[in-house]
């Protein structure tokens, strides 16, 4: 989101909450993305016992990255996945920790 005259808009990346709470509209769009270029297997079992969307099976598998910033100049941020995803289980299935403000009644 861009800022406006006022200096209403913008977005923060907090990577120290457990969520990562959006709106609506901005919410579809990066789900959209993560769906679309993820290859894991989705466990919807799993979604539907925790109410959290885009889980997937990562059973056997380590140094996972599915996200990175890249910045001017060249320089990449690579997010280690517990940035944005929870792990449920022994660690075989994570699930996308960012989530719509609709879930949270707001």
């Amino acid at each position: 989101m861009r800022f406006d005259t006022k200096g209403n808009g913008g977005s923060i990346i907090d990577l120290g909450t457990t969520f990562t709470v959006l709106n609506e509209e901005i919410f579809k769009q990066i789900t959209g993305e993560f769906a679309s270029q993820i290859v894991y297997a989705r466990t919807c079992a799993v979604e539907a016992r925790n109410g959290m969307g885009l889980c997937y099976n990562v059973s056997g598998l380590e140094n996972i990255v599915l996200l990175v910033f890249h910045f001017k100049g060249g320089l990449d941020m690579v997010l280690h996945v517990a940035n944005y995803f929870s792990y449920f289980g022994n660690f075989d299935t994570f699930c996308l920790t960012i989530i719509s403000r609709g879930i949270l009644g707001g």
